[in-house]
């Protein structure tokens, strides 16, 4: 923004000559003189005339300096724009970077979005997974408590009939042994009626066998 001044590109050059001590005071080319009235210059026309051309070198010399201030300027002007160019190419390149960057962020949010959705679905699934699980557990220890009470009660049933199956055992034995009690007592008498029977059939043999 702030360009040096370039030196001057002609070193030899004096950006201020002075004006020659003895100008040509004949301006006519023409080495022979001219019938005039008056062929040598005044003082102050010699006066202006250096002025003039001081003011003339001057303004040369302003010139060159201006001209060499235009060429710095649009050096740098040039080095400007390259470095704007390379500085517009940088930012369109982090541009697209960011750019890049920004989608592989949205992807990215839209994966964890996606995982979240599908981490809730699992959740969801794990929850209703459990209750089932709860169910089912529910329902094995009532079984459990219902096969308990089965058995108990089987047992009961089976020690009960245990018991009535003694009870019978020992009915049947006291009832055998009544019956053979009494079947003794029935061959006793049936052997004594026997004895009798015997005992008659004989006296009635000997009867008939005296009559």
């Amino acid at each position: 923004p702030n360009p040096r001044p370039s030196p001057n590109p002609n070193p030899y050059s004096n950006p201020n000559p002075r004006p020659s001590p003895n100008p040509n005071p004949n301006p006519n080319p023409n080495p022979y003189p001219t019938l005039t009235l008056a062929t040598t210059p005044t003082s102050g026309l010699e006066r202006a005339r250096g002025a003039a051309a001081a003011t003339a070198a001057k303004l040369e010399a302003t010139l060159r300096e201006k001209k060499s201030d235009v060429r710095s300027l649009s050096e740098e002007l040039a080095r400007v724009k390259e470095a704007s160019a390379a500085e517009a190419g940088a930012a369109a390149a982090r541009v697209q970077r960011e750019a890049a960057h920004a989608g592989e962020l949205a992807s990215l949010r839209r994966e964890i979005d996606e995982r979240r959705s599908a981490l809730k679905d699992m959740e969801f699934t794990l929850r209703s997974i459990r209750q089932e699980l709860s169910n089912a557990e529910k329902r094995a220890n009532e079984a459990e408590a219902s096969a308990q009470r089965e058995v108990a009660a089987h047992l009961e049933d089976k020690q009960r009939a245990e018991a009535a199956e003694r009870e019978l055992k020992t009915a049947l034995q006291h009832a055998t042994s009544r019956l053979e009690e009494r079947l003794e007592g029935s061959n006793a008498r049936s052997d004594a009626l026997e004895r009798a029977l015997n005992d008659t059939r004989a006296e009635l043999a000997a009867t008939g066998a005296r009559a």
